[in-house]
């Protein structure tokens, strides 16, 4: 069956701007092989615990508009 990837084959993993919502998905092929380091760290962010496993670069927001060489684009503001 098919397998839910993200474009660039790293799983997302971490909050979002919802405050009661976490996500780990994107694992594609190697969801079991993933499952149990991502259980780890999902388990220490519910449980407010410091995560024993690094989340850099797993977080949704790498995927936000204007991202370019880590970066984030400055906000839009509407004219004057």
């Amino acid at each position: 069956g098919l397998r839910p990837m993200t474009p660039d084959g790293t799983p997302i993993v971490g909050a979002t701007r919802f405050l009661n919502l976490l996500l780990s998905t994107g694992h594609g092929t190697l969801g079991w092989t993933m499952a149990c380091g991502s259980a780890r760290l999902v388990s220490d962010m519910v449980s407010g615990q410091r995560p024993e496993i690094s989340a850099e670069g797993l977080g949704i927001d790498r995927y936000a508009p204007g991202r370019a060489r880590g970066r984030l684009a400055r906000p839009v503001t509407a004219p004057a």
